[in-house]
């Protein structure tokens, strides 16, 4: 549990934890594979109460590490764009960065993830490793 007051979220299939967490940062690692048949129901409130707890402490980036991420079917990036549209729709003064990490080395990842900065490209930063 951090100060944020969010426990990790885990299910039999990914995990998604908190390394890491300063004034201006949190950091998610995703482990596993995020392969639910409706992830929205599964994932997406707990990417909100990320949301709206990052919001009330005015965390000024959200950094998700993807390289232990081993599959993400198209319904869990799509629940993954809902929450960065989510941050995308606030106000300019209250929204937050993504800095997403990812690994050359699970092919899926560089392919599907590389779009999420189109989206917002002042807002999502990708690293490929």
């Amino acid at each position: 549990m951090t100060t944020l007051d969010i426990k990790n979220f885990i299910t039999d299939k990914v995990k998604i934890e908190f390394i890491e967490e300063t004034i201006e940062k949190v950091k998610l690692d995703f482990i596993g594979e995020l392969d639910f048949e409706n992830p929205e129901s599964v994932v997406f409130p707990f990417f909100n109460e990320i949301h709206n707890k990052v919001i009330s402490n005015k965390v000024k980036c959200v950094e998700v590490d993807f390289t232990k991420l081993e599959f993400l079917n198209s319904s869990g990036l799509k629940t993954l764009i809902k929450w960065i549209k989510t941050d995308i729709t606030l106000p300019e003064d209250n929204r937050y960065k993504f800095k997403i990490i990812a690994t050359s080395k699970i092919h899926w990842q560089e392919n599907a993830l590389k779009v999420l900065p189109m989206l917002s490209p002042l807002l999502i930063e990708i690293k490929i490793i």
